[in-house]
């Protein structure tokens, strides 16, 4: 599994000289498949960018191919992480097909789908 990276800056002016994570959206791309082989990568990265105080994620799922049963515990695992962190998420560009599995599992009860990039930073800039 391979991931893209985005940090959305918001509020930004130019006397900021290092990322607040309050005012920081960060855009994670995972690609391929989210399964038991590969969580511990994605795991890896998210934890490490969660123990640095991200508050603020955005998963972007076009790339991501397949999710199994361990994949949707573990971005249910990210999304309790965040809350903790006073924090919120949302999923942009879900598949028809991703988004059948996540309608099973009921998991948009719990991780709101936003369905453009513009209304998911609207959301994630007032959490």
């Amino acid at each position: 599994m391979t991931f893209h990276i985005e940090v959305i800056k918001i509020n930004f002016t130019a006397a900021d000289a290092r990322v607040d994570q309050r005012h920081t959206i960060f855009r994670v791309s995972p690609q391929g498949e989210m399964n038991m082989a590969s969580l511990e990568t994605y795991k890896a990265l998210i934890f490490t960018l969660l123990d640095g105080g991200m508050e603020r994620l955005m998963l972007d799922l076009s790339g991501l191919d397949y999710i199994d049963s361990a994949g949707i515990g573990v971005l249910v695992e990210t999304a309790k992480r965040i809350r903790a962190n006073k924090g919120e998420v949302t999923f942009i560009n879900v598949s028809a097909k991703l988004q059948k599995i996540f309608d099973m599992v009921h998991l948009q009860t719990f991780i709101k789908v936003s369905q453009t990039e513009g209304h998911a930073t609207n959301l994630l800039s007032f959490a």
